[in-house]
């Protein structure tokens, strides 16, 4: 080794290149405007371009952390051009395998984020339980007593007021709806894929509509931890994160929450607590926020995508408790007021540029949507003024918001006026966002070239069955960043449950189905507001809204409008056939297999049968034609005699009884 590498001090000279042997090699040809210079004059140039010391040891030469600290900041690579030709003359393979180590970590996937996975979630709300139900009860009692005018032996009612509940009444879900609900979810639902966030949004005790029989604050809490028992038996609460939401009906009084923290919520937190803690992040911080006013943070995916769940009772308008927000006033902040719809927009808001800033996405998550399915505002009105801005200024960040409530599966979209002389909305003129439900009766007043689409507002449908009870499953792909891809909705048949339960009382007949699949029946790439957007357009060609009819759909397929209609009640109108369990059922695919091939064989029979006719009246016997033709055939003698006579017949004959 040379001696200006055995000391620290004398390592930081660059080497004479004098001392190292040159071997005789024949000088190449230069290249055209090039300067030429010697093998002497190269090394003085890298010694002396750089004068940090160079490391020869080919351990540490390997050590990312001393060259490419981080595995990702290219700034160290000047480091390698402080190698000098004839460094690679005498220590070739030691310097060429610490120049090659750090480009293999370089070239190496980073591990600050995971390749391309795919996350599912549940979201399932206003289950409703009341375990004072009973079947065959009268409507008008919300389903708990007898008629009085009838005696106990009628069972007319039994077609509506049935085992699994009451299609279409105030009657709120009984024990076998509730308990058959999480059995299908296990049976359909888990059997075939991973549920790795469920949203739970709300509303999971009895309605106090029978004024006979009134609910009690206690009631909240042992009608929920009901539910609880139920997410625990149906999911692995080990990898499955719930996410809850406090509901109006969660809370007693209902609709009544007063600023916290308060009794109601800190009760609500012990009875959720068994999910809200289960593989919880410490920084989430979930036990003092949730006891503060009612919210909190989860994360789902580290680094990725979070869940906020809102505690939407501060804003809504039915809240007795609490008034309006404070003042919304354009480009400011929200107020600093102790007003708790204020406290928890200054929270959002918070929550919404740390995602911003770390590069993540977020599910928004509450029970009362900002306005229903008839763009009827349900919050107050500078609460609603104050939802509507955030989301909009944050609408890059927001992956999706889900609510629940109305008990419809319907879609709201978010959205930005194009900018326009004059007030872009006169009702909401301090704000250039705007709320507007998609259905049929709003479909045309949707002009898409007034506005831009730049989120969603999602209800899903309920277990109590106000309409068919259902739910939502949907797909989350995170690569670079998140996107949900597709979803779809489950729904029972309710009437056909309750049909064939009283069939075979005592077996389980309510079977969740798949439905309203947004890939496959509404042609949606994704769930983005672009994706939302492409889908009005063509909606509003179908309808023969828009101009261009070419893409209208193929007759006899239902319109998308048509099949979101049926969509948004849980299929409940959708025409119902005849109960054909016991029968053998063929897929279409099946029968159109049958029917070509029964065609095939058809013709091909009857072309064998023409050419072997042809055959036999060519060359087969006589014998043989009687076979075919199943008539008697007479002997060739019989037959020449027969023709004789009928020749006489026509021609007659001369004098010597000759045939003329």
């Amino acid at each position: 080794m040379s001696s200006q590498f055995q000391s620290g001090q004398e390592h930081h000279q660059p080497p004479d290149p004098s001392s190292f042997a040159v071997p005789s090699l024949p000088k190449p040809a230069p290249m055209a405007n090039a300067p030429t210079q010697t093998i002497q004059e190269d090394d003085e140039r890298f010694t002396h371009a750089y004068a940090s010391p160079i490391v020869t040891d080919p351990v540490r030469l390997g050590r990312v952390e001393d060259v490419h600290p981080g595995g990702s900041d290219i700034t160290a690579f000047p480091f390698f051009f402080a190698v000098s030709p004839s460094m690679l003359r005498d220590k070739g393979p030691s310097v060429l395998l610490g120049l090659l180590l750090p480009f293999l970590a370089v070239a190496a996937p980073s591990s600050n984020r995971p390749s391309h996975v795919s996350k599912r979630f549940l979201h399932i709300t206003d289950i409703h339980y009341d375990p004072f139900y009973v079947p065959h009860s009268d409507p008008s009692t919300q389903c708990h007593r007898a008629p009085e005018s009838q005696l106990s032996s009628d069972t007319s009612r039994a077609p509506s007021v049935s085992h699994y509940g009451a299609l279409g009444t105030t009657c709120d879900s009984p024990l076998p709806l509730v308990e058959d609900t999480f059995t299908s979810i296990k049976r359909e639902v888990l059997a075939n894929q991973d549920i790795d966030f469920v949203f739970w949004t709300g509303d999971s005790s009895r309605h106090d509509r029978d004024k006979s029989f009134p609910r009690d604050a206690s009631e909240v809490i042992s009608q929920n931890s009901e539910i609880v028992y139920y997410l625990q038996r149906t999911f692995d609460l080990s990898r499955t994160i719930v996410v809850p939401s406090i509901g109006n009906w969660d809370v007693w009084p209902s609709n009544a929450l007063d600023p916290g923290p308060n009794i109601g919520l800190q009760r609500l937190y012990k009875t959720w607590q068994p999910v809200l803690d289960e593989g919880a992040s410490l920084d989430d911080n979930i036990r003092a926020t949730f006891e503060e006013g009612g919210w909190f943070k989860r994360t789902l995916v580290k680094g990725q995508v979070i869940g906020l769940s809102l505690n939407t009772l501060y804003w809504y308008e039915d809240n007795p408790s609490v008034s309006d927000c404070s003042v919304f006033v354009r480009d400011t902040a929200p107020s600093t007021s102790l007003h708790p719809g204020d406290v928890q927009f200054t929270w959002l808001e918070a929550q919404l540029k740390a995602a911003r800033d770390g590069n993540e996405r977020v599910f928004l998550l509450g029970h009362v949507p900002p306005a229903d399915y008839s763009d009827t505002p349900l919050y107050r009105r500078n609460c609603y003024k104050w939802y509507l801005h955030l989301t909009g200024e944050f609408s890059d960040v927001i992956l999706g918001a889900y609510y629940g409530h109305v008990n419809k599966d319907a879609v709201s979209v978010l959205v930005r006026a194009v900018r326009r002389e004059g007030k872009v909305n006169e009702e909401l003129d301090e704000t250039p966002y705007s709320l507007h439900a998609v259905t049929a009766k709003t479909l045309k007043s949707l002009k898409m070239d007034k506005f831009k689409v730049i989120g969603t507002v999602r209800t899903s449908s309920s277990i109590v069955p106000v309409h068919n009870p259902g739910f939502r499953t949907g797909i989350v792909d995170i690569g670079r960043t998140a996107i949900i891809s597709e979803e779809a909705q489950w729904y029972a048949d309710l009437v056909r449950a309750n049909e064939k339960h009283a069939k075979a009382p005592g077996t389980d007949t309510l079977e969740y189905r798949n439905a309203c699949k947004t890939r496959s029946n509404f042609k949606m790439h994704n769930l983005t507001a672009e994706g939302y957007a492409d889908w009005i357009r063509r909606m509003q060609i179908e309808e023969g809204i828009l101009p261009d009819i070419s893409k209208k759909p193929k007759k006899g397929r239902r319109h998308m409008l048509e099949l979101y209609t049926l969509c948004m009640d849980s299929n409940e109108k959708l025409p119902r056939q005849e109960d054909d369990s016991s029968h053998l059922t063929l897929s279409p695919t099946a029968v159109r297999v049958i029917l070509v091939t029964a065609t095939i064989t058809f013709l091909g029979g009857l072309g064998g049968f023409i050419f072997y006719v042809r055959r036999l009246e060519e060359s087969g016997t006589v014998w043989e034609r009687q076979r075919l033709l199943f008539t008697e055939v007479e002997p060739e003698s019989v037959q020449r005699a027969q023709r004789a006579a009928l020749r006489v017949r026509e021609r007659g004959v001369d004098v010597h009884g000759v045939t003329i």
